[in-house]
């Protein structure tokens, strides 16, 4: 089952968006460590597109996330911005030694998921991220 969702640039969106995932992986029957993980992801990717990825307070955008539930038990999600270029997998990788704040969105995102890519396609960032059900 696949399924599109907008968001405006909007950090009331973000909680909105959180409900709603919920809800649909709960009824496709996934399990709550997967559901706590790919929200707490998906946290992390608006929070950021919404706060960085629009330098300019007057120019909104917009955000477009895709949700394909496949019958492999496997979701992917494909966020689709109009933000500025960033790619978040190119980012420097952190030293678990260092006591900096911030910084660890990428290490979380990379370990709570399977697969993380992006590219720039058409002035948007798309950045997609598989999860599969894990052996407990």
């Amino acid at each position: 089952m696949n399924e599109a969702v907008s968001l405006k640039t909007e950090h009331a969106e973000i909680q909105r968006f959180q409900h709603h995932l919920e809800q649909r992986l709960r009824g496709e029957g996934f399990s709550e460590d997967l559901i706590h993980d790919l929200i707490l992801v998906s946290e992390e990717l608006l929070v950021n597109t919404i706060s960085y990825g629009y330098p300019d307070p007057n120019v909104s955008g917009s955000i477009e996330v895709n949700i394909l539930v496949e019958q492999s038990r496997k979701v992917t999600v494909t966020f689709r911005d109009d933000a500025q270029a960033f790619n978040p997998l190119a980012a420097e990788e952190r030293d678990p030694d260092d006591e900096r704040e911030g910084g660890w969105g990428i290490p979380m995102i990379k370990t709570l998921t399977d697969k993380v890519s992006y590219r720039r396609e058409e002035n948007h960032n798309i950045l997609v991220i598989e999860r599969s059900e894990r052996d407990s």
